[in-house]
């Protein structure tokens, strides 16, 4: 990804790289995100439009492809309350971090990482990708306030409440307000006490 015309980092830059390697169709729907801590980059799936399989979830960590169960690990947990157990989220993350935040040597081809912070880093990317997934979630539901009927506003002073107590055999049912219904209760468990 980052071997395609690599002097453009933007945005825009990217989304092309990516229209070649994983398809216009793909490419053009996936979600947007940065965050310039941790040079943090990704593109990732709308929740209307998730994947049958894994293949297409791809981490960089300093412009490195690496494969780490951290950031998948945070891409589902971010997905979680949105996704189908058969669909899977097509991701594009990039990181760019110091070298001694990670440690490519638990593997010889060097493709597995491990963080020496990991919470952070799962905290970091689940919540950059948990904002962009309720960002997106706004936009396609339309807020229930702008489908409601105008309603009249209730001011404190005209909301009032008459719970009915069941009075004793000999009592009638008496309207009582909130304050005396919590001393009532109030009273009694002392008694209890």
């Amino acid at each position: 990804i980052y071997r395609l015309n690599s002097e453009d980092e933007s945005e825009q830059g990217l989304r092309n790289r990516l229209n070649k390697i994983l398809g216009e169709e793909l490419a053009k729907n996936l979600l947007y995100c940065q965050d310039k801590s941790l040079g943090f980059k990704a593109f990732i799936s709308p929740l209307n439009n998730l994947c049958a399989s894994r293949d297409n979830q791809f981490f960089f960590i300093n412009k490195r492809p690496v494969a780490s169960k951290v950031l998948q690990q945070a891409l589902y947990k971010a997905y979680q309350p949105y996704r189908a157990k058969e669909k899977h989220p097509c991701a594009v993350v990039f990181l760019t971090l110091n070298p001694a935040e990670f440690d490519v040597n638990i593997h010889p081809q060097k493709k597995d990482i491990k963080f020496a912070f990991e919470n952070d880093i799962f905290n970091f990317v689940y919540n950059k990708i948990t904002q962009t997934l309720l960002k997106e979630q706004q936009v396609i539901m339309p807020s229930l306030e702008e489908n409601l009927p105008e309603q009249k506003q209730i001011t404190p002073q005209e909301f009032k409440t008459e719970p009915i107590v069941q009075a004793e055999d000999n009592q009638e049912n008496i309207p009582l307000d909130l304050s005396e219904i919590i001393n009532r209760h109030l009273a009694e468990k002392e008694q209890n006490l």
